[in-house]
């Protein structure tokens, strides 16, 4: 998660997307709390249930 969260910092980005449990972690993390997100134009959580086989 830091290493991701540094990539993020060295990378500007426009768009991020992921589940609600990696946004969670993220916000979890103070590099990820400075991050500049004025770039940023859309973010999109998704998350639904899963069948287990």
């Amino acid at each position: 998660m830091k290493s991701f969260c540094a990539d993020l910092k060295k990378n500007p980005f426009t768009a991020i997307t992921g589940v609600n449990t990696l946004f969670i972690g993220l916000m979890n993390q103070e590099v990820f709390k400075q991050l500049d997100f004025k770039g940023l134009k859309l973010a999109l959580g998704v998350e639904w249930p899963f069948k287990m086989l």
